[in-house]
C-alpha cells in the first residue's frame, strides 16, 4: 500500500494549526456545519428550516440579522413538490 495514500498528520502539527474560522452564515444565529433541528411533531420546525434555506440561498436578512449568501441543498424527503410549493407560499 502507498504511505502517501493516506493523509496523516501528528498531534503536534494539529495542535500547532492555525485554523481560519468561518464566518456565520447569519451573524449571531447560525455557523455552518452540521446540526439537529429536533422537536416535537407540528411545531413548524420544516417551515423554519425552509425559511433558513430561503434566507441564505437569496441573502435576504433574517429577523434583522444580516446574512450572508450562499448555497444550500435543502432535502425534503417527505414533501412531493405540490407541498413544498403549498409552503412557499
Amino acid at each position: 500500500m502507498d504511505p502517501s495514500y493516506l493523509k496523516t498528520v501528528t498531534m503536534t502539527e494539529l495542535y500547532n494549526t492555525v485554523f481560519q474560522s468561518k464566518p456565520p452564515l447569519i451573524d449571531g444565529l447560525l455557523y455552518p456545519g452540521t446540526y439537529l433541528f429536533v422537536g416535537a411533531p407540528k411545531l413548524g420546525k420544516s417551515f423554519l428550516m425552509a425559511q433558513l434555506a430561503y434566507h441564505i440561498s437569496t441573502g435576504t436578512p433574517l429577523w434583522n440579522y444580516t446574512v450572508r449568501k450562499g448555497t444550500v441543498l435543502y432535502l425534503a424527503l417527505e414533501d412531493d413538490y405540490n407541498r413544498l410549493q403549498k409552503r412557499l407560499y
